[in-house]
C-alpha cells in the first residue's frame, strides 16, 4: 500500500515543511464542506509542495538513518 511505503517520508515532513498539521487540517475541513473544486486544488497543492521538496525529504531520511550508526552486516566466519 502506498501509505505504508510513504510512512517514513511522512514522519520526516515536519522537519522540512512548516505547518504540516495546519495544511492537513485545512484539507480535512474542505472535505467536510464538500466543494469539489476547492478540495481538488488543496490536494493538488499538497502534492506539488511535496514533489518540489522530495529530494530534501529524502536527504533528511538518509541523514537520520546514517546518524543511527546501524552496524553493517558482518560475515560469519566459517568453522
Amino acid at each position: 500500500m502506498a501509505g505504508d511505503r510513504l510512512a517514513i517520508a511522512r514522519l520526516h515532513e515536519p522537519l522540512v515543511f512548516d505547518n504540516v498539521q495546519e495544511e492537513l487540517l485545512s484539507i480535512w475541513n474542505l472535505t467536510k464542506i464538500g466543494r469539489d473544486a476547492a478540495i481538488r486544488e488543496a490536494i493538488w497543492a499538497y502534492h506539488r509542495r511535496r514533489i518540489r521538496r522530495a529530494s530534501t525529504v529524502g536527504h533528511r531520511i538518509l541523514s537520520n538513518v546514517s546518524s543511527l550508526n546501524i552496524p553493517t552486516r558482518q560475515k560469519i566466519p566459517q568453522i
